[in-house]
């Protein structure tokens, strides 16, 4: 049994001298910026940013026969509108070369007047039927707001 034993530690010796260690299970998340607690395609299916600690999210989407970019504020769980008081939205493509839009408000039914929780942009670059990936960015009550979709 000690020959045994002796093996046992001298193979774990020679295991922690190569420097390996066990894997340690990821931590919980700690923050609220670490709590995903949306889905990862929003309500019209498109991909999704974030603004702030979930203050906003974001849904970008692409109609190609239009070449037009939709773009939805939506609340932190992406489940309903958040309408914002923004009149545009920037718009930043990773492409070569890189396209930026700007996209302008058009509220949907139901926004309060003055505010708009849909922003629409028309562009050569949404005349295909491809993945993008980019930014979208604005200010709102003097705090700067962007998120990265893909």
């Amino acid at each position: 049994m000690w020959k045994c034993s002796a093996l046992i530690l001298g193979v774990a010796a020679l295991v922690a001298s190569w420097g390996c260690t066990p894997p340690t299970p990821p931590s919980a998340p700690t923050t609220k910026e670490e709590v995903h607690d949306h889905p990862d395609i929003g309500p019209h299916g498109g991909p999704l940013a974030e603004w702030g600690a979930h203050d906003y999210i974001l849904e970008f989407t692409v109609n190609p026969e239009s070449r037009e970019a939709v773009v939805y504020i939506l609340d932190g769980k992406a489940a309903a509108p958040k309408p914002i008081s923004s009149k545009t939205v920037l718009l930043g493509l990773r492409e070569s070369p890189a396209v930026a839009v700007t996209l302008e408000a058009k509220p949907s039914e139901g926004d309060p007047a003055g505010s708009s929780s849909r922003f629409i942009g028309k562009h050569q670059a949404f005349a295909e039927k491809k993945a993008f990936a980019g930014t979208l960015s604005c200010e709102l009550d003097g705090k700067k707001y962007s998120g990265f979709f893909k």
